[in-house]
């Protein structure tokens, strides 16, 4: 049974739940009696566990894999490490990968159950893993696959309304950006490529831009598929828009961006010495979220910092725990050293038996 980052035993000796495991951003304390010994795991890009060893620095076990999470073993002396393939744990009586949405058949590469992010996946098979490129996508809970590097989600998964919605409100946050950082626009007015489209503009009476915007597009779609043609889609909308209602386009672009933030506090004073993640799901909570912190922290001088965006509910959440993550985790009884002052994780495993 997993929860929050401990693991418990129960069998016909311990029939009420004892402490097996303790999870650290490190790897595990295994419990030995009264005592604790302390496993580390050495990962990939992908979070796959390819060595574990002790403090000593003797291997306990190395493993490699095939694309789809296969095992591949390579050395094993002593308690074998289930959290292996993007660090999901694996069940041997199944052969799966036990993830907290659903369950990885490495042989095929495919699902058991159907994807929970599917009104998002509307390109892809629900029962696809990764993208169906695990060489850069990893999908550690099972629901939304994320670019080993953090650099977010794949375009083409995302399909054709997703990509309306990103390109109309993307018209208007290119537009925000211009009015709000006039130094920067002009600058890039005067660079040699733009006067260049501006006198073929003006000699072709306009028909190079019309042109050049054709060629945009094409290679949006191209390149990003339906999700693609999403985005051409919603920046004509949005110019649309702009020209049919122009009064109304600051109240449109307030409710279409449909954004929230993942933040870093930091006390300027070191009254309180570790950073803080936390989470606001629109621009209006994020100024808030400020000023509440404040308030109940008189003491501190905070200063606040967007680190990441992401769509209000899993999405965001996921970010805001890769950000935890990141700093070491929360500070709590199964991760004291934690890096940050959060006291526990945003996102939770399932609570899951362990018979033996």
């Amino acid at each position: 049974m997993l929860y929050d980052g401990i693991e418990y035993i129960t069998n016909s000796t311990t029939p009420s739940p004892a402490i097996d495991l303790l999870h650290t951003a490190e790897g595990v304390a295994r419990r030995s009696g009264t005592a604790y010994s302390y496993e580390y795991f050495l990962k990939d890009h992908l979070a796959n566990t390819r060595i574990v060893f002790n403090k000593a620095g003797t291997i306990y076990q190395q493993t490699d894999y095939y694309p789809f999470g296969m095992e591949i073993g390579r050395y094993l002396s002593g308690p074998k490490n289930k959290y292996l393939y993007n660090g999901i744990e694996k069940n041997d009586e199944l052969g799966t990968y036990e993830a907290q949405y659903r369950e990885l058949d490495p042989i095929t590469g495919r699902w058991w159950q159907i994807d929970p992010e599917i009104e998002n996946m509307e390109a892809w098979s629900p029962y696809a893993s990764n993208y169906d490129n695990p060489i850069t996508y990893s999908d550690p809970l099972g629901d939304d696959p994320d670019e080993y590097d953090g650099g977010g989600d794949d375009p083409p998964a995302k399909g054709f309304w997703p990509g309306v919605r990103d390109g109309f409100t993307g018209y208007f946050k290119d537009a925000y950006h211009a009015v709000t950082h006039p130094g920067e626009t002009l600058s890039n007015m005067v660079k040699p490529e733009n006067l260049v489209d501006y006198a073929l503009d003006a000699v072709t009476i306009g028909n190079h831009g019309r042109a050049k915007q054709a060629i945009n597009a094409y290679e949006t779609v191209n390149d990003q598929g339906t999700y693609g043609l999403g985005k051409v889609v919603g920046k004509t909308g949005a110019e649309v828009t702009v020209v049919v209602v122009t009064n109304g386009a600051g109240r449109g672009i307030r409710l279409l961006k449909g954004e929230g933030i993942v933040c870093e506090r930091v006390d300027k004073t070191g009254n309180i010495a570790k950073p803080y993640v936390g989470q606001a799901k629109s621009e209006a909570r994020y100024a808030a979220r400020q000023k509440e912190h404040a308030r109940a922290n008189p003491r501190s001088d905070f200063e606040f910092k967007k680190i990441d965006r992401g769509r209000p509910g899993r999405n965001l959440d996921k970010k805001e725990q890769r950000a935890l993550d990141k700093r070491g985790g929360p500070t709590n009884k199964p991760n004291p050293n934690g890096g940050t002052s959060n006291k526990k994780n945003v996102i939770k495993k399932d609570k899951k038996l362990k018979e033996q």
